[in-house]
């Protein structure tokens, strides 16, 4: 466990991680890279299957262990909603599809 201090650097990221491969290694080690403690909002499967229009072929449980076994994570959070005020890093790049498939605006 880490210990917690003021100086510690956190870096919160999002996604669902299906079928966990080489990328989502690789993203996530560079993320450790730059902080201290990485943690992931894991999307839940019904969240999946309204972002995709599919469910992950993971479910939620068998997810969230693959990434609990990287040795690049710290910590994994269920996430409940998409707030478009607040993106992930590894969702910036998929702003334009959330704002068009949700109606939503690039203010929020």
């Amino acid at each position: 466990m880490i210990e917690e201090s003021k100086n510690l650097k956190v870096l919160y990221t999002g996604g669902t991680f299906d079928l966990f491969h080489f990328g989502h290694q690789n993203f996530l080690r560079q993320c450790k890279r730059v902080a201290d403690k990485v943690v992931v909002s894991l999307n839940r499967d019904e969240f999946v299957e309204r972002f995709k229009g599919k469910r992950p072929v993971l479910n939620y449980k068998e997810r969230r262990q693959s990434l609990l076994h990287s040795e690049y994570v710290d910590e994994v959070v269920k996430n409940e909603q998409l707030n478009p005020r607040l993106l992930p890093l590894g969702m910036i790049g998929r702003t334009k599809t959330i704002t068009n498939k949700w109606g939503l605006t690039k203010s929020g």
